[in-house]
């Protein structure tokens, strides 16, 4: 619901919308534009030039990523 919402209020009503996220699928699928806050820096683009999940990471990180792995919990007995 929040997807359909963010979308209809950005392209029906043509508002613009800040989006604050640190899931990167939510990033890539909902914005035009991506700013990145890091080290007192301010590192932005629109999000097709960007154009992957592991780039805006490591925009995030400032260095190279080798691997990226979405972790998962496990309940502990």
């Amino acid at each position: 619901m929040v997807y359909r919402t963010v979308r209809r209020l950005s392209n029906v009503e043509h508002k613009a919308i800040v989006f604050v996220s640190h899931f990167l699928d939510e990033v890539v699928a909902l914005t035009d534009c991506v700013t990145i806050l890091r080290t007192a820096r301010r590192l932005c683009g629109p999000t097709r030039a960007i154009s992957t999940k592991q780039r805006i990471a490591e925009a995030i990180v400032g260095r190279q990523i080798i691997a990226m792995v979405r972790g998962r919990t496990e309940a502990v007995a």
